[in-house]
């Protein structure tokens, strides 16, 4: 079984489509439309409509893809902030007095706030607003009442070979006079979702998935390079009528639910958008560590779950996010059942784990703590001592068991990567007796991950202190404390007496 990547060819949808007739059916408010190779051609499309545009605002977060028909036309861009900001999607437009047009980007088939008022200001001055509808294109509010022109590109959503769409809300479009792709491009499409669907079926060899693999990476340069001026080929036409259909937003709806149901209280991972935001999904975009995220979607390829992550940073100035380093988006799409997505969903659950020591599980994670131990008495005294080692997790063991410690582990690809140990005192406050994070798993963010849940632990119990003893010398410990906003309270000195 795979999940994600290239979609591969329909023959079983065809085949139902033609037995129920059902076809592309739009609702969108447009006076006319353009279909076209690819979404990038129908953005260029709509540029050149407009013509004379000296100066665009774009969201800082969005594929390069989408910036570069502008660079092409000679148009000066700039970018309004979009970052993920205490658990929410941040999104602050400003507009300059000498901008042209406002480039929106709806995300991921969620519903996100628009900002009409500034908006509408913006038109009064002549303003013209271009709408990405590609993510919102199944959502039930597909488009916004603003938008003059939008567009979506076809091939996110389903099996195609090429296809988008331009759109103009008033009048006609001009006849701007298009292409068809080549011959050989889209013969070689066509074969490489074939070879995929055939190699899926039957399990053939890593030789077989080569050649397709070469085949969707050639098209895809196609894309890149010879996008303009193009249109949409009858097969694409066909294609789209195929998997453009209520069951589709049926089934993404019910696996976006399934994601959901499975990773709301996973640690150190957050949903971009809450569950309620959900329409009609593209894909579950989570937020994780820059370091987790690439050695998540690592993990999860060898295991033939292809997630992307939307998307790579452009390399033009200024299109600046935190979520080109944070965002993986989970695959929801209308090719697979709920098992399936169970299974996804729990590979990526399985790779952030916090748990709470207990009599009953610490003996599976004694070779993981007594590693960790290891680490910090060699560090403290230059030497390794087993016993030492030893005893140390008995003593853990002694204090748990009578009820004077708390232990969290954090487990991450299945390894122990770090612990905390903490109890409440009896003046109220929280103590953080021991926290490390093992060697080789540093720099992942893990001991933030696990410094968060003494903070939950704290809140919950109601106690708003939290204390713990570092070494004058680990200047490492003490900078990450005082990132996390520690304070020195007191200095615990010592003396060693000669003779």
């Amino acid at each position: 079984m795979e999940i994600g990547s290239e979609y591969s060819w329909p023959e079983e949808w065809i085949a139902e489509n033609k037995k129920e007739e059902t076809g592309w059916k739009e609702s969108l408010p447009y006076s006319d439309r353009q279909m076209m190779f690819s979404g990038r051609t129908a953005l260029e499309y709509i540029l050149k409509e407009i013509g004379n545009v000296k100066k665009a605002v774009l969201p800082s977060y969005c594929c390069e893809s989408m910036i570069q028909p502008f660079l092409h036309a000679g148009i000066k861009v700039s970018f309004y902030p979009v970052e993920f900001v205490n658990g929410t999607l941040d999104i602050l437009l400003e507009i300059e007095k000498d901008v042209d047009v406002v480039f929106w980007c709806n995300y991921f088939g969620f519903f996100h706030e628009f900002p009409e008022e500034i908006l509408k200001v913006f038109q009064s001055r002549g303003g013209i607003v271009i709408e990405d509808i590609t993510h919102s294109f199944l959502s039930e509010k597909q488009v916004h009442t603003l938008s003059d022109y939008f567009f979506v590109s076809l091939r996110k959503w389903g099996p195609m070979v090429c296809g988008g769409v331009a759109y103009k809300r008033k009048g006609k479009f001009s006849n701007q006079p298009l292409s068809m792709p080549e011959d050989w491009f889209l013969e070689m499409k066509k074969d490489a979702m074939k070879r995929k669907a055939s190699y899926l079926s039957r399990e053939k060899n890593k030789s077989e998935k080569a050649v397709y693999l070469n085949e969707f990476g050639k098209t895809n340069d196609y894309f890149d390079q010879f996008y303009r001026g193009k249109g949409i080929d009858e097969t694409s036409k066909m294609l789209l009528s195929v998997w453009c259909r209520p069951g589709t937003f049926v089934r993404r709806r019910e696996n976006a639910e399934t994601i959901y149901e499975i990773l709301t209280e996973t640690k150190g991972l957050y949903f971009l958008f809450p569950r309620q935001a959900a329409d009609c999904p593209l894909f579950i975009p989570i937020i994780i560590n820059h370091n987790q995220r690439d050695q998540l979607k690592k993990r999860l390829a060898e295991r033939k779950i292809y997630c992307p992550n939307h998307w790579p940073k452009p390399s033009v100035k200024g299109a600046d996010s935190n979520l080109y380093d944070q965002e993986l988006s989970l695959i929801c799409d209308q090719r697979y059942k709920k098992e399936e997505i169970e299974t996804m969903a729990k590979a990526v659950k399985e790779e952030f784990e916090i748990l709470n020591l207990t009599k009953s599980n610490r003996g599976g994670y004694f070779k993981g703590l007594v590693m960790i131990f290891s680490q910090l008495h060699k560090k403290e005294s230059g030497r390794e001592d087993l016993e030492y080692e030893r005893k140390r997790y008995e003593e853990l063991c002694r204090y748990m068991d009578s009820g004077k410690a708390i232990c969290r582990v954090l487990i991450a690809n299945q390894m122990l990567c770090g612990y905390v140990w903490f109890f409440r005192r009896k003046d109220g406050r929280i103590h953080i007796n021991e926290f490390a994070v093992e060697e080789s798993q540093r720099g992942k963010g893990f001991g933030k991950i696990l410094i968060k849940e003494v903070y939950e632990y704290a809140k919950k119990a109601e106690c708003m202190e939290v204390e713990l003893f570092v070494m004058d010398n680990n200047e490492e410990a003490i900078k990450f404390y005082e990132k996390q906003g520690f304070k020195t309270e007191r200095k615990w000195m010592m003396k060693t007496l000669e003779g």
